[in-house]
């Protein structure tokens, strides 16, 4: 499994590919680290923005996606989750996930199960800092996701056919939702910004995206 941390986030998912390659790089690799750091030269003014009012203001909130199977060779799927503080982020990662997904909603469950533990350490931490007032009025945690069947899993304590498969460990966000400490809401593709760390995407997707992180 690899873990991109402490990478700017509009790179991260390309980077995280890159790093797969570090022990037999090509020729066609090298270029796309140039391209990167022409990228990085030429965005060096990009600043993240802290006075963006999201869907549920400047509370904490969490934005997770994936790509179902996105890796060609080996079929894992790759989850991307961004956590915003004052309507900017905070925290970010793109995780290759551990198991191999059977379906769309299975990638997007293990997606939105890991981001929902980074959510609770950072509940835990603003509260221990008293810092309650970037929590929302019932304390639950939000989390949106593109994938309404995913939605629908997190919300349904029954483990029946579709779900008995997956690893225990991926039903902590139904643990979560039960006892209100998160709240999973659906947010509409085009405005899931979390998809910049999941897959490569086009001008016009990524630009959109990176609207919502930098100051552009």
């Amino acid at each position: 499994m690899w873990l991109v941390k402490g990478t700017r986030l509009d790179i991260a998912y390309t980077v995280g590919q890159l790093s797969q390659h570090c022990n037999s790089p090509t020729v066609r690799h090298w270029n796309a680290v140039l391209r990167v750091l022409r990228y990085l030269k030429g965005t060096a003014s990009h600043a993240s923005k802290y006075d963006y009012r999201g869907p549920v203001g400047p509370k904490l909130q969490g934005y997770c996606d994936a790509d179902y199977a996105g890796d060609t060779t080996d079929r894992h799927s790759v989850s991307g989750q961004i956590w915003y503080i004052a309507g900017g982020p905070v925290t970010w990662n793109s995780t290759k996930q551990r198991s191999v997904a059977l379906s769309t909603t299975e990638s997007e469950y293990m997606a939105l199960s890991d981001a929902s533990k980074q959510g609770q350490w950072i509940r835990s931490l603003l509260r221990e800092l008293q810092r309650s007032q970037y929590l929302t009025d019932t304390l639950a945690t939000p989390i949106f996701s593109d994938n309404q069947a995913c939605i629908a899993l997190s919300k349904d304590p029954v483990a029946h056919s579709r779900t008995k498969h997956i690893d225990i460990r991926y039903h902590y966000i139904r643990q979560l939702v039960t006892f209100n400490k998160a709240t999973v809401a659906y947010l509409p593709t085009e405005d899931m910004i979390a998809d910049i760390l999941t897959k490569p995407l086009t001008v016009t997707v990524f630009r959109r995206c990176i609207q919502g992180i930098f100051k552009v």
